[in-house]
Order: structure tokens, then sequence, then C-alpha cells
């Protein structure tokens, strides 16, 4: 199978731009499309050994008023802050640094400016290395859906339903 990917940090109108299968992460808005769920991703609040050094680790959700925090302006978070199972707590951010790509995002908590709102894949690497700590991981924001979208017609193609399929066989091994 091939295919092309496009990173966008936007939500697209996936008929109207000629997309056959569009992976979403976050709560869906009522549509005509078709929704197939594959999982879930963590939101993981991360900052920098040498950040929480200096400005300490907060304890509690309401802590983080009192932090710089790296927020990012594309769909998925700004500075309003969802916690619970249900994000039914909300906790508004005072943002030190407003960017528009998770990269930028990533390289500003590591530098030690502020703490972030991220998804769990996005921080795994820099977690494991030693350059982000998982703050309030017991009172984590809730999990994202993950879902492929897709318009009804397009399911008949053959490269669609093996990408559909793929997804599926990919979500039930965890093998994001």
């Amino acid at each position: 199978m091939n295919a092309r990917m496009m990173l966008i940090d936007r939500n697209v109108r996936i008929v109207e731009e000629g997309i056959d299968v569009a992976v979403r992460i976050g709560p869906l808005s009522d549509s005509a499309l078709r929704v197939v769920a594959i999982g879930s991703v963590h939101q993981t609040i991360v900052g920098s050994p040498a950040y929480l050094t200096k400005h300490g680790v907060p304890a509690s959700p309401s802590d983080l008023k009192a932090h710089h925090g790296i927020v990012g302006n594309g769909v998925r978070v700004g500075s309003t802050w969802p916690f619970g199972l249900k994000g039914e707590t909300i906790v508004e951010v005072v943002p030190r640094l407003t960017v528009n790509t998770v990269d930028a995002t990533i390289a500003a908590v590591e530098a030690g400016l502020g703490l972030a709102n991220l998804l769990s894949y996005q921080t795994a690497e820099a977690i494991a290395a030693g350059r982000l700590v998982r703050v309030l991981a017991d009172e984590a924001p809730f999990p994202l859906p993950v879902s492929l979208l897709f318009e009804a017609g397009r399911a008949a193609m053959p490269a669609v339903r093996l990408f559909i399929e793929a997804m599926r066989e990919r979500a039930r091994q965890r093998a994001w």
C-alpha cells in the first residue's frame, strides 16, 4: 500500500479537499462523514527538569495557574486545559508563549520556558530521554478518541478499504 500523508493541525474539508481518509484526534462534531473509531491517545502535561526545579512541580491542576504555559494555536488545545474523566474541570493556563507546531512546543518546553499539554506519543521520546518530565500524571487530562473519517462513497475504493483495515489492525495491536 502506498499513501500520501498530510500532517495538518486543522480540521480539513475532507470531500472538498479530495482527501480519502482523515485521522482525527479529539471529539467529533456531527457530520455526514463515516466514522471508524480506532482507539484513544493520552494527553500529558510536561515540563523540563530545569523549569520544574526553578518553579516547582504542580500538585493539582489548579496549580497550573501559577505556571507559565506553552500553548498551541491549533485545533486541539490552547490556554484552556480540560481535566477529569470527561474534561469537566477546566483550567485557564497563562500563556507565556503561543506557537503553531508541536515541534516548536516541545523545543520551548525543553528549553525551560514553561509547561505544555501534549499527546503521549508526541512526548514519549523526550520523557524517555529525561528531557521532559510528566507532571500531574494522576490527574491527567482525559484521553482523546482517535477516529478515521471518510466520505461514504470512498469506502468502496480498494485502497481506502485496505487503509481502514490496516489502521484497525494496528489499533488492535496497539502499534502506534
